[in-house]
């Protein structure tokens, strides 16, 4: 009986990690199809190797034609540092900066400044 059930298991485990697998693959087409990718707050949280693995497949997935614009508080420079996996940082900061137009803006919060319609 407990053999049963371990094989049950286990032909369940496979069939969600199988589910799982396609679900991955499924997000990453989709943010494939997009014309412009906005990656937002970036650098807000470190990429565990997950991340990174996950941040890698969508860029590595974008036609060169195609647009990624990246927000961030933190300058590109210390972008290297939040990712756990420094060969994912390469690869992965590779593929954003190369053939990129750089933003850099400083200056007040806007948060800060009183509303003009008060």
């Amino acid at each position: 009986m407990f053999l049963i059930m371990c094989i049950a298991f286990g032909i369940w485990l496979c069939k969600a990690k199988i589910s799982l697998k396609k679900k991955i693959i499924s997000a990453i087409l989709f943010f494939y199809s997009f014309n412009l990718l906005v990656i937002d707050d970036f650098g807000l949280m470190q990429l565990d190797l997950n991340k990174c693995r996950n941040l890698f497949e969508v860029l590595e997935s974008r036609d060169p034609g195609r647009s990624t614009m990246v927000v961030s508080q933190f300058p590109v420079k210390a972008w290297y540092d939040l990712f756990q996996e420094h060969t994912y940082a390469d690869a992965c900061l590779n593929r954003l900066l190369h053939n990129s137009y750089r933003l850099e803006m400083n200056g007040k919060n806007m948060r800060d400044l009183t509303p003009l319609n008060k």
